[in-house]
């Protein structure tokens, strides 16, 4: 598809934290499979904490460095506070929002 489409980005998976490595592997085995190497990683968060989503953009880089994902491009492709509760919601929504700003994690 790169070849025919040299400016598409490909990536994915879309990763949640439960499965991401397994999701991740898969996406990686593919790609070098068709030569080539994704231009990005997506992933989504269900959580309690800011901090833990943190983590969680570390470890995926973490990992995909040790796979030759070198510098790839992390998308945070959807997040959600565990607790239903829209005020505490918007107030975890503002601290990520704010720390992934202030701290330049995600391209």
């Amino acid at each position: 598809m790169k070849l025919d489409h040299p400016d598409l980005y490909v990536g994915g998976p879309g990763v949640i934290i439960t499965n991401a490595i397994t999701q991740l592997d898969g996406l990686i085995t593919s790609c070098k499979i068709e030569n080539t190497l994704p231009d990005f990683i997506s992933f989504g968060y269900i959580g309690t904490t800011p901090d833990n989503l943190f983590d969680m953009i570390n470890y995926i880089n973490s990992y995909a460095n040790l796979r030759g994902l070198i510098n790839t491009k992390l998308i945070l492709s959807n997040w959600k506070y565990a607790n239903n509760d829209e005020l505490t919601s918007a107030v975890f929504n503002t601290a990520i929002l704010s720390k992934l700003q202030y701290n330049n994690l995600l391209s």
